[in-house]
């Protein structure tokens, strides 16, 4: 303001500004004050500056561009316009009589209350979060969303920061205990474990996921240390005091259930062997009156175990023992077993086979003894 005030304007009476040593603008020396004082020639809607400087402005305006403070002050005399008044704020701006602001000019030198700063850092109003919600529930909208994330997610970079700052939050002290903290009281609750053992279950039900965990369990089992690993974790755990007793006394109860024997048979694949074969044809012809009948398919079980052979009638048994199969059989063991029921057993060992007479002798004797 200091700056303008110093200065003066040309002598000529042009109104043009010029610097405080100087008396006549460029050129002006030789116009003269008459040919300067001549009426200029009239321009359609424009008229002078309010300011004195005889420079013409459009009608709408009051002064030419910031002649209203050439003086320190706004001009009083100003040249009046119909229709037309000076913006409230201050400027000297002309603006229709209709309105009392120039356009943005309404906040002008203005401090927004404390209230009106509390509205504009508060929420937003409901009208306002109502419309965000509708305008984000659109279908449109979210497809737009989901499409713009699966861009930005698809960028290596994207991914690679994400993932890095993920690592770094999940690795911090207070977050893991934290997430072992709301774990353990989510997992507490009993529709939570209902519903995670149902999700699993009706999971590993599915076709597909019980194809797929075929293959990767054989592709494991068959490497050569996952193999040698199980044989030396077998041997650790087998040789705990109990561990035999306990899985003998497991599976002897489970065998008392004709459904779970049938199953294990079916399982097994098992047929009879050419020795049962052959005893299968002899027993039934020998000793007609006692009604043998093959029951080593687990047709029949006897305190948790299937006989090879039973006479219902008169309570008999007949076991075929082959050497390598039950070459680790504790004497004794099948006939207590069966005794317990009230059933009497006869063992044929695959050696005494070769004397056939001799193993007749002592077959009869059993028979006619227990039966006849």
């Amino acid at each position: 303001m200091g700056k303008l005030n110093r200065r003066k304007f040309c002598a000529c009476g042009c109104g043009t500004v010029i610097s405080p040593t100087a008396t006549w603008a460029a050129g002006h020396s030789q116009r003269g004050i008459n040919c300067c004082l001549m009426p200029p020639k009239p321009i359609p809607n424009h008229h002078e500056c309010a300011c004195g400087c005889g420079k013409l402005v459009a009608s709408d305006r009051m002064y030419y561009y910031h002649h209203q403070i050439c003086s320190g002050r706004k001009r009083k005399n100003s040249i009046p316009i119909p229709n037309h008044h000076e913006c409230a704020c201050g400027c000297g701006e002309l603006i229709d009589s209709d309105k009392v602001f120039k356009h943005g000019h309404n906040n002008r030198g203005n401090h927004p209350a404390e209230e009106s700063r509390e509205k504009m850092r508060g929420p937003k109003s409901d009208i306002v979060r109502i419309n965000m919600k509708v305008a984000a529930n659109r279908p449109e909208v979210g497809l737009k969303k989901s499409i713009a994330l699966k861009i930005t997610n698809a960028k290596p970079e994207v991914h690679e920061r994400r993932s890095q700052a993920l690592k770094e939050v999940g690795a911090r002290p207070e977050v893991i205990a934290r997430r072992l903290a709301t774990v353990t009281i989510t997992n507490a609750k009993p529709e939570v474990h209902e519903r995670r053992s149902k999700a699993v279950t009706e999971a590993q039900n599915r076709p597909e996921v019980k194809n797929r965990r075929v293959v990767t369990l054989k592709k494991t089992l068959t490497k050569p240390d996952v193999k040698a690993r199980r044989r030396e974790i077998a041997k650790e755990f087998n040789a705990r005091p109990g561990v035999k007793e306990n899985k003998r006394r497991i599976m002897k109860e489970k065998w008392q259930d004709p459904e779970f024997a049938k199953m294990m048979w079916d399982s097994q694949c098992r047929f009879p062997n050419k020795p049962e074969q052959f005893w299968t044809e002899v027993l039934p012809e020998r000793y007609p009156q006692l009604e043998w009948e093959y029951t080593g398919d687990f047709s029949f079980i006897i305190n948790g175990k299937s006989p090879d052979f039973v006479s219902k009638k008169y309570k008999l048994v007949i076991e075929f023992n082959g050497t390598w199969w039950h070459r680790n059989d504790i004497p004794g063991e099948r006939e207590g077993i069966f005794a317990e029921k009230g059933w009497k057993t006869f063992i044929i060992n695959e050696v005494e086979m070769q004397d056939m007479e001799k193993l007749y002798q002592r077959l009869d004797q059993f028979c006619i003894i227990n039966a006849l």
